[in-house]
């Protein structure tokens, strides 16, 4: 027998569950919010709109993780009083026990287009767009910027084995345009020489 995706509750559900878990973990000091489903959602498991007063669910996140309802509301409630995750949103987080962040969708991967690989020690990262970005670690353990590579990531190229000997990372020269205006200005390299 199949399994296909857990059924979800109804809008209803989900605002009596608001007002439980607002009574019980805040006192009913929460201002009262609309919470409902999202069908365009993927990228996260919940959003708040403190403003608006609403909180949206992603259906795609709880077919998956059906078990995870409660603690992501109670999560995307505290955003109601607190923006960010800050040391105020950790610490209220802490109090009611809600998880600071949700878990990661099984297929999100797969969604990702771009692969960037550092070819200096081989780690690879997935990103939605390609992007100037320099591998954080070689810039935090040896302070080498060194620029990633990307490749489609619709299939996954196998990792490239780290080099056996550091590379200097090189060093791009000045655009034309700065050259110019160096030049001009009487700013080209002088030798020391006597």
């Amino acid at each position: 027998m199949t399994s296909g995706p857990a059924p979800l509750v109804s809008g209803a559900w989900l605002e009596a569950a608001f007002h439980r878990l607002n009574v019980t973990h805040f006192g009913g000091r929460l201002p009262k919010a609309k919470v409902e489903w999202s069908g365009r959602m993927v990228r996260s498991a919940g959003i708040c709109y403190p403003t608006r007063r609403l909180i949206r669910l992603s259906r795609v996140y709880f077919e998956a993780y059906p078990d995870d309802l409660e603690p992501i509301l109670l999560h995307e409630m505290i955003h109601l009083e607190h923006s960010g995750h800050g040391p105020a949103f950790r610490a209220e987080a802490r109090r009611v026990g809600a998880p600071r962040h949700a878990r990661a969708l099984p297929e999100r991967e797969e969604r990702w287009r771009w692969l960037g690989i550092c070819h200096h020690c081989g780690a690879h990262w997935s990103y939605r767009t390609r992007r100037a970005l320099v591998c954080r670690p070689c810039y935090d353990q040896r302070g080498l910027t060194i620029r990633l590579h990307f490749r489609s990531a619709t299939t996954r190229p196998p990792i490239p084995e780290a080099p056996t000997t550091p590379q200097r990372p090189r060093r791009r020269a000045a655009p034309e345009r700065l050259r110019r205006r160096r030049h001009a200005s009487g700013e080209a390299k002088v030798s020391s020489a006597p």
